[in-house]
């Protein structure tokens, strides 16, 4: 079995100011088949991790197969199988660019973010899960906000939605679409220029809207389940075994 190397990602000019608690709460650790980089400071200081990248950075865990840690910038750039944990939160794509001073990052191509129910101490839901797929996907782990472009597509409980940008405040437990953003919901087909979702409040705001109520389609469908769908004329009056 490989040991994996740990290292210790600190910039400790920036972080002596902090009281231990807080400095501590910022360091970077990592962990890694294989970490390379230089013995004398220059201009441009870079640790490189590969195979088996296992990096915190306070509540914060990030796995990879490869990461590049720039200590002068603050900057981490994962690739090959990223994925990041946030409580509550997990984030999937091809590439990560993280920022340390800011905790926030970008993921590129191929994203998948999921968002996991949470439930107070009395087992009430006070957040529902849901699940969103794109191409790019602005993140920033302090205060659970994101944003998704590129074929935006976010599947919840109660809707499916889809737009060039969706952007979401968890503290507000709201979600903007903007971009041609469509929304599918029971009966319902919203095509607007903006849509705003209030998810705690179960409530939606659309901007020059247009809806399509599926009636029809929702009664074939209970006409089918009632086992009507078919019937030809004349079919009720047949004899049994006819």
């Amino acid at each position: 079995m490989k040991k994996r190397a740990w290292v210790f990602l600190l910039m400790v000019g920036l972080l002596s100011h902090l009281s231990p608690a807080a400095a501590a709460a910022d360091e970077i650790r990592a962990r890694a088949d294989r970490v390379t980089g230089q013995i004398k400071k220059k201009d441009q200081e870079v640790v490189i991790l590969e195979g088996n990248v296992f990096i915190t950075h306070g509540s914060t865990t990030i796995e990879s197969s490869r990461a590049v840690y720039d200590k002068t910038a603050g900057t981490l750039h994962c690739t090959e199988g990223v994925r990041l944990h946030e409580e509550g939160l997990e984030v999937e794509a091809e590439e990560l660019v993280y920022f340390r001073r800011t905790k926030e990052g970008t993921f590129r191509r191929r994203v998948k973010l999921v968002r996991r129910e949470e439930k107070d101490a009395e087992g009430k839901v006070t957040k529902e899960p849901f699940s969103l797929t794109c191409q790019e996907l602005d993140f920033a782990a302090e205060g659970k906000r994101f944003t998704a472009r590129g074929e935006a597509t976010m599947i919840h409980a109660e809707f499916v939605a889809t737009a060039e940008t969706i952007a979401y405040d968890d503290a507000r437990q709201e979600l903007r679409l903007t971009g041609t953003p469509r929304l599918v919901h029971g009966d319902e087909k919203v095509e607007a220029e903006e849509i705003v979702i209030a998810v705690e409040k179960d409530t939606f705001t659309l901007y020059r809207a247009r809806i399509d109520f599926l009636l029809k389609e929702k009664e074939e469908e209970e006409a089918k389940e009632n086992g009507d769908a078919g019937a030809g004329p004349g079919d009720g009056n047949k004899p049994p075994g006819s």
